[in-house]
């Protein structure tokens, strides 16, 4: 039988807090590694949150267990923590910057639940309306291959976990990691990621590019910067590009959709 990881004292605060004035609102992050062992970060929004430590929410020094599998953060003291608490004010902004992790076993499963995007514990109905419209996972891996190509990040919006296998390109680690929350007043849920797409990606014979508005022109750079594919005037929302000769590694994709204005994707070739 595995050991269940008991969680520390800091973490068991979280759920026992009573919050005066605003609902505290909380969101996990659940790390599963290949091993079946388990971890899990918080992000917090709370009416008590400071931009120091708050050991009451649990944003104090959490000791790591060298004997298993841990992820963790840096808190405002240095020190190695499991809780992120930022106040209301902060909302619709909110993020775990570099991730880390030690005793990985890969592939790694992380799950939260979508629905707290909309809990009414968050400040949705106020005047400007705002909400958590982008919600990402990146690193070296989901920057090439996630479930929203436009994002260049893996979405949160659309589904409730992330699979993070062991892969051969850039860092060849999934840590440091980043989880970042905002709202972008131009876009609404479900307009994220529906103008512009490339696949299969990865791929390895075709790449094919598909687009709201026509395409002008198309750039492919290596990982070293240097061009290895362009083609100008094609004006169609369509585009299918013949990667056979590309060696196998990692590329940015430059797809200009009209003048001044330049999207840039990512692209691992097989």
């Amino acid at each position: 039988m595995k050991k269940v990881y008991v969680p520390t004292l800091s973490l068991l605060i979280i759920f026992c807090l009573k919050v005066n004035g605003q609902t505290q609102w909380r969101f996990h992050v659940a790390f599963e590694d290949g091993t079946g062992q388990r971890d899990t970060l918080w992000m917090i929004y709370d009416s008590s949150a400071t931009n120091g430590v708050d050991t009451s929410l649990g944003e104090g020094y959490t000791p790591l267990d060298h004997t298993r599998f841990n992820v963790w953060l840096w808190n405002q003291s240095s020190d190695t923590t499991k809780v992120k608490a930022l106040s209301f004010s902060s909302f619709p902004s909110h993020e775990l910057i570099n991730i880390d992790a030690i005793n990985v076993t890969y592939p790694i499963t992380i799950r939260w639940d979508t629905s707290l995007f909309r809990s009414p514990n968050l400040p949705i109905d106020s005047p400007t309306n705002r909400f958590i419209n982008i919600a990402e996972i990146d690193n070296d891996y989901f920057w090439g291959v996630n479930n929203d190509p436009s994002l260049q990040a893996y979405n949160m919006l659309l589904t409730d976990s992330a699979f993070a296998p062991s892969f051969n390109f850039g860092s060849r680690s999934h840590f440091p990691m980043s989880i970042t929350f905002w709202n972008n007043p131009i876009i609404s849920v479900d307009e994220v990621g529906g103008l512009l797409r490339i696949y299969p990606n990865p791929g390895s014979d075709v790449l094919i590019i598909d687009s709201s508005k026509p395409v002008q022109s198309i750039r492919v750079h290596d990982y070293f910067n240097k061009q290895v594919i362009s083609i100008s005037e094609v004006y169609l929302n369509s585009v299918q590009i013949n990667t056979k000769e590309l060696p196998s590694g990692f590329y940015v994709i430059h797809v200009q959709l009209e003048p001044g204005k330049t999207r840039t994707l990512k692209y691992i070739k097989r």
